[in-house]
């Protein structure tokens, strides 16, 4: 099994550099069998330095592309256009993956028949979690915490066509999936933006 964790990156070189650093933290570099493919939206600040960073001490593991057409979709067709691996884990530059993130993906796919999954996925939110913030508009925002609770969401699909138990169905930002996954899980993948839910289309630039 081979693993290509997505990131597509903007103007953000800073943070990026933590997520790097969280998903290549100790362990991980001596995992085989798994690339990291950062895909740059034509970035003008120093991505480009960050990531030749990593490409020099991670040349086995790390890839650094350039996409500038505009648009996070397009970055994302770019990703997974070059993404070398039968599982795709998409992610973000703004996420600190945990420690045992990349062996925890190779045993639920080792475990379970699934097309796609999902772990939990936590808010870091300055000051405190606000109260206000409910699973409701946290679905919005990324946010899935089912604890260490397995969920077959396969019949479990909706967003806006009533969240309530079903705000559990993946996110398109942090899935994990084949990607030959069928389209009740991806939609049209290569055509489609990755955010976590259809609430505007992608404006120009």
């Amino acid at each position: 099994m081979f693993i290509s964790v997505l990131i597509c990156t903007r103007n953000r070189a800073d943070s990026l550099r933590q997520t790097l650093d969280s998903l290549f933290c100790r362990n991980n570099p001596q995992l085989p069998e798994w690339e990291a493919v950062v895909v740059d939206n034509d970035s003008d600040d120093h991505t480009a330095q960050v990531c030749r960073d990593f490409r020099e001490r991670f040349p086995g593991h790390f890839r650094f592309l350039v996409e500038k057409k505009p648009g996070k979709s397009n970055a994302l067709n770019t990703a997974i256009a070059a993404a070398r691996g039968d599982i795709l884990a998409f992610t973000d530059d703004d996420v600190l993956c945990a420690p045992g993130y990349l062996q925890g993906i190779r045993t639920v796919f080792d475990r379970y028949p699934a097309d796609g999954v999902q772990g939990r996925i936590l808010l870091d939110c300055e000051g405190g979690h606000p109260e206000w913030l409910d699973s409701y508009l946290g679905v919005i925002l990324g946010w899935r915490d089912c604890g260490g609770e397995v969920i077959d969401v396969s019949e479990n699909r909706g967003f806006l066509g009533g969240i309530g138990p079903r705000w559990r169905w993946p996110s398109g930002r942090y899935r994990v999936q084949r990607p030959n996954a069928p389209s009740r899980l991806s939609a049209d993948l290569r055509a489609s933006d990755p955010g976590s839910a259809p609430l505007a289309a992608e404006a120009p630039n």
